[in-house]
């Protein structure tokens, strides 16, 4: 979908009628948190995060973050600082704090920037320990 966006697809009418995603093994966790103020309004912030590990190191990592208010955006630099290395609470601080620097906040008349900054912070916080929660239970 990323390559899709990515390319302009979504300027044309166009209808996605399905997504196939394949299964994830036991090395990969993903979490998702969404930040609204009640259980039906549009979000003022999301989070996604997706990990696989390889010898307890993260091979490969995924963090999103969207409703910024833009159309959700990875953010590389947060992930990369998590690659080959363990899911300790230093690190999982960092990649917040990489991640509410890099996303493109913006105000509108739900939030403003600075506050989606730091949802996004405790956000992509949460769900990284989410992750980490999700290996540990597979792996005592």
């Amino acid at each position: 979908l990323a390559a899709y966006y990515a390319e302009g697809h979504r300027r044309a009418r166009a209808l996605i009628t399905e997504v196939g995603i394949p299964a994830a093994g036991a090395d990969t966790a993903a979490a998702f948190l969404k930040f609204t103020r009640t259980s039906f309004d549009f979000a003022l912030l999301n989070c996604a995060t997706r990990v696989r590990l390889a010898d307890d190191k993260v091979a490969e990592c995924r963090i999103t973050v969207g409703e910024t208010p833009a159309l959700a955006t990875a953010v590389d630099a947060a992930a990369h600082h998590l690659l080959d290395g363990t899911l300790d609470d230093d690190r999982l601080d960092r990649a917040a704090a990489i991640a509410a620097e890099g996303i493109p906040a913006q105000d509108d008349q739900r939030a403003s920037a600075d506050y989606r900054r730091a949802l996004c912070r405790v956000g992509v916080r949460r769900c990284l320990e989410e992750v980490r929660h999700r290996f540990a239970e597979r792996h005592p």
